[in-house]
Formats: C-alpha cells, structure tokens, sequence
C-alpha cells in the first residue's frame, strides 16, 4: 500500500509540474458541483452494477481542481468516500487521483480519466459534460472498473 501511495504521489507531481509549464484552463475556477451517472465493474467478483456520482469540488489554480466526491453502488463494497485531485495537463483532459474509503471502512485509492466532451461559459457560469473511466482499489490487483458520464456545474 505505501507503494502504491508513493507511485501515486509522484505521479501527480509530475503531472503538476507539467500543467504548471503548460499553461491551460481546467473548466471551472472557484466552486462546482458534479452529478454522475455510470457502472462498476467488480474484477474479483466478476459483476458490474449502476453507480451514481456526486462530488463538490474547488478550483486550486488554472490546471487543479480538489474536493469531495461520493459514489453510490448497489452494494457497500460498491460505494465509495473519497478526496479527488483533478489536473489538467491539456484542454478538456483531467487525470484524477483519489483516496478515501469504501463503506466497509476498507481504505480506497483510485486514478482516472476524464474528458469534457462539451463545455459552454456564459457571464463566468461554466457547464460541461464530462466521459470519465477510473479504476478504484484497496488490493491493485482485484479493483474496480468505472465508465459514466458527469455533468459539471460551477464559477
């Protein structure tokens, strides 16, 4: 576990340092609110059920985003607590990190993709629709498989 956490953390150092040089936009700045829809698929226990995703994160820079974020499965194995970092190395691409628990008090770590396959701005009030694949686990080798959409809401 303490390698897979140090794998992890200089994995988004580096990417940080590489969104510092390459000045982009993540697509909100301030505050926004995430709703998701998806499913899981279990790789131990070879099922796959529906999630839904909520999460509330906070604009840290032009390329980082952090917050809260909470999945609901089908079962407590299945459901997930977590603070999610957000980097965007590129326009409309965020690399996720995430750490936290599921709801049998295992702890949980997890990486992702996301990409906004639609953004709009209006007066500073930015919508978007995100596609996002992660992988979350507590043992590498039999996690958790996630494929959804968000729709991203914020200042």
């Amino acid at each position: 576990m303490k390698k897979i956490l140090a794998i992890l953390t200089v994995a988004l150092l580096a990417v940080g340092s590489l969104s510092a040089q390459v000045k982009t936009n993540s697509d909100l700045k301030v505050f926004g609110l995430e709703m998701g829809t998806g499913f899981n698929y279990d790789l131990a226990a070879k099922t796959s059920n529906p999630t839904q995703t909520v999460s509330a994160l906070f604009g840290l820079s032009d390329s980082v985003q952090a917050g809260f974020t909470t999945t609901k499965g089908d079962t407590n194995a299945h459901s997930f607590s977590m603070v999610k970092v957000a980097v965007f190395p590129l326009p409309d691409l965020a690399i996720n990190f995430g750490f936290g628990g599921d709801m049998t008090f295992a702890i949980v770590s997890g990486f992702g993709v996301g990409y906004n396959a639609f953004r709009s701005s209006n007066a500073g009030l930015t919508t978007a629709l995100q596609i996002y694949a992660q992988y979350l686990f507590n043992n590498p080798a039999s996690g958790n498989l996630g494929l959804g959409l968000n729709l991203k809401l914020g200042l």
